[in-house]
């Protein structure tokens, strides 16, 4: 498809299972192990991430 730049969301506010930030200074590292995974692909295909 060509696609070189994505942007995409890099927190969740409302489903509270996956949120980045359990609470305040409380967060749960698999969801950002997920991000990670997701950055890790996007550069493996050539694709820049704008994280919102």
């Amino acid at each position: 498809m060509g696609l070189t730049v994505c942007r995409t969301w890099a927190f969740n506010d409302r489903d509270r299972n996956n949120a980045l930030q359990l609470s305040p200074g409380r967060f749960d590292t698999g969801v950002f192990e997920a991000l990670d995974k997701a950055i890790v692909e996007a550069q493996r295909h050539g694709i820049k991430l704008l994280l919102s």
